[in-house]
Formats: structure tokens, C-alpha cells, sequence
């Protein structure tokens, strides 16, 4: 029962040890990556699903109050909510609260002017996020600790969520479009995606759970986390402050704020170009643009230990994008090219 399983350099472990990790691996990977893709389908059809009834005021109010409940939520609920539930109860409460979050957009489509299911919805989408994208990971940590598995099959879970999340982000919005063209309804994807992540709750909660590691501050703790993490590596290392500290900070803030712009504006920005656009294959470029970068980037790091060029181009590319998109520009093609070279520097 202690014959290896894993190629070599690998630490000794049993068949039985390395049969849970393959399933804690298949069905948590999988949870995470059908969790995201159901969220990221209400990212792109959320505003063609509520534009013929709501005065765009009004939706940017919907994706402020999902904003300002992730920071909330990032702050301090998720630390309460693990201690309350456990890392896997969070993770499960994450996908049910982006499921509830497709149901009430998909209810908006259905009836008009019940304002009150969106606005519930985006408090659920916002409370899900910090939990999606750090207590999954906090909790594969922590079972991987527990079970006191090899740290080679950690790597292992990791690169299968690279890749799956990855897949998630290129193909769920064009999954969707194409859903929605063969139904001729809006709320088709937003029901399938609600389905989805319920069934990705049932694959989380049906696996290995494990404690906490260690006890994280009840609020404050992940307050500089976000968006602009691109930042964090040229940030000093002394620990004190310093005008160059202050500027990265300025510079990660800014870069979290354009990105919010962008999530909110790039939808209406795309239906005034062309109103039968296809919303879920524009997110899907949107969302390979931002792949892309990341891959540029991991290029650099290879490389080269500065980035304070590349940041500084990052953050030109992104002015400049929406300084053209402040000119209005006439056509699809106009419109979204600003959008894909914003989302390549934010990758």
C-alpha cells in the first residue's frame, strides 16, 4: 500500500493518500472553475438583460453597491464567514451567493421594475468574490497542510487551476452567447449559470474540509489587496515609508478604480456602438486580452526583477485607451479595441 503513484522526487505516501488527493483536486479545481465561469456569465449578460428598463445611472449604482459590498467583504466578512462556516462552508456559501445572484438578474428579465432582486443580487455577487478568489485557495492550502500531502502535489493543484480558470474566463461569455442565439432569450444563460454553480456548491461541499491556518484579523487583513497586486513588486522592501512607496500605492489605487470604470462601462459603451452586439464573445475577448497580458508579464518577470517601466506603460496604454473612448468613437470595432488594449495592460 506504499507503493508510489507521482513521478520521482515526490516524499513517500500510500495509493490510498494519493487517490483522496486526485479527488479532492478534480472536485474542488472543478468547483472553483464552474463557480467563476457562472459568475463571469452574469458579468457579461447583466447589462443586456436589465438595458431596455434601467437608466444606466441606475446600473452603475447596482455595480457600485456590488463594489463597495466586496470590499466589505473583503475586509472583514470573510474572515467571520470562515470562522463561522469553515473554509469549505465559505467556499460553498460563495457559489450559492453567485447563484442567487444569476437568479435575480434572470427574475429582473422577467419582470420588469423589481429593482429590489438586482440590487439583492449584486450584494451576493459582491460577498462571493473576496471568497472566490482567496477562500478557495486558503481552503486548498489548508487541506493540503492537513492531510499532510507532498508539496509537489500543491504545485500540481495549483497549475490545474491555473488552467481551468483560465479555460473558465476565455469561454464562458461566448458559451453564453451562444446559449442565449439558440434560446432568443437573455435568461437562458443566467438560469444555466445559476444551475452551474449550484451544482459547483454540491462538488465543493462534497469533498475534504480542513481548519483555518492560522488566525487571520477579524477586519483590515486583505484592505490593500485587489486589482492593483501588479504593483506590489516594486514596492520596497525596508518596510518604512518613502515618496516611491507612495506613488505605488497612488498607482495600484488608480489602477483599481479604472479597472471598476471599465467593468461598468465597457457593456453600455459596446450596445451604443452597435445594439445587437454579441455581449459574451465581446467579454470573452475582453477576458483574453487580460490573458495575454498576464503572459507578457510573466515573460518580463523571467527576465528581469524591474517593472517600473512596464508598469509605467501599463498605465499609459490605459489612459490613453480611455482617452479615446472619452471621444465617443462610431462602430463596434472602435469601441471595444480601447477595452482590449486596457485589459492587456491590467493583465
Amino acid at each position: 500500500d506504499a507503493a508510489p503513484t507521482t513521478p520521482k522526487g515526490t516524499a513517500p505516501h500510500t495509493e490510498g493518500q494519493f487517490k483522496a488527493f486526485q479527488q479532492f483536486r478534480r472536485l474542488s479545481v472543478a468547483g472553483l472553475a464552474l463557480g467563476l465561469a457562472a459568475d463571469y456569465v452574469v458579468a457579461a449578460q447583466l447589462y443586456a438583460c436589465v438595458r431596455d428598463d434601467l437608466p444606466l445611472i441606475v446600473v452603475a449604482e447596482l455595480f457600485a453597491t456590488s463594489f463597495a459590498t466586496a470590499w466589505a467583504a473583503r475586509t472583514c466578512l470573510r474572515p467571520a464567514i470562515e470562522r463561522a462556516l469553515g473554509l469549505r462552508g465559505a467556499c460553498g456559501l460563495a457559489l450559492v451567493c453567485v447563484s442567487i445572484s444569476a437568479i435575480t438578474a434572470a427574475l429582473h428579465g422577467s419582470r420588469h421594475g423589481h429593482h429590489i432582486y438586482l440590487l439583492a443580487g449584486r450584494v451576493c455577487s459582491g460577498i462571493a468574490q473576496p471568497l472566490l478568489q482567496l477562500t478557495f485557495e486558503g481552503w486548498q492550502r489548508a487541506v493540503h497542510a492537513h492531510q499532510s500531502w507532498p508539496a509537489l502535489w500543491r504545485r500540481e493543484t495549483m497549475r490545474s487551476i491555473g488552467r481551468s480558470t483560465t479555460l473558465a474566463a476565455l469561454l464562458s461569455g461566448a458559451l453564453s452567447e451562444v446559449l442565449y442565439r439558440l434560446c432568443d432569450d437573455r435568461r437562458a444563460p443566467l438560469l444555466m449559470s445559476a444551475f452551474v454553480a449550484l451544482v459547483a456548491a454540491g462538488l465543493t461541499v462534497s469533498t475534504a474540509d480542513a481548519p483555518v491556518l492560522g488566525e487571520a484579523p477579524l477586519c483590515g487583513g486583505d484592505a490593500e489587496a485587489g486589482l492593483g497586486r501588479f504593483f506590489e513588486f516594486p514596492r520596497d522592501t525596508s518596510g518604512g515609508r518613502s515618496v516611491r512607496g507612495a506613488v505605488v500605492t497612488a498607482g495600484a489605487a488608480i489602477v483599481d478604480a479604472a479597472a471598476a470604470i471599465a467593468l461598468v462601462a465597457w457593456a453600455p459603451t459596446v450596445s451604443r456602438a452597435d445594439p445587437d452586439a454579441p455581449f459574451g464573445f465581446v467579454f470573452s475577448l475582453t477576458m483574453a486580452a487580460a490573458v495575454a497580458g498576464t503572459q507578457v508579464f510573466g515573460a518580463v518577470a523571467a527576465s528581469s526583477k524591474r517593472f517600473e517601466h512596464l508598469a509605467a506603460a501599463c498605465c499609459a496604454t490605459g489612459g490613453l485607451a480611455f482617452a479615446f473612448l472619452a471621444t465617443q468613437p462610431a462602430g463596434l470595432g472602435a469601441a471595444l479595441a480601447p477595452f482590449l488594449a486596457f485589459q492587456l495592460a491590467l493583465g
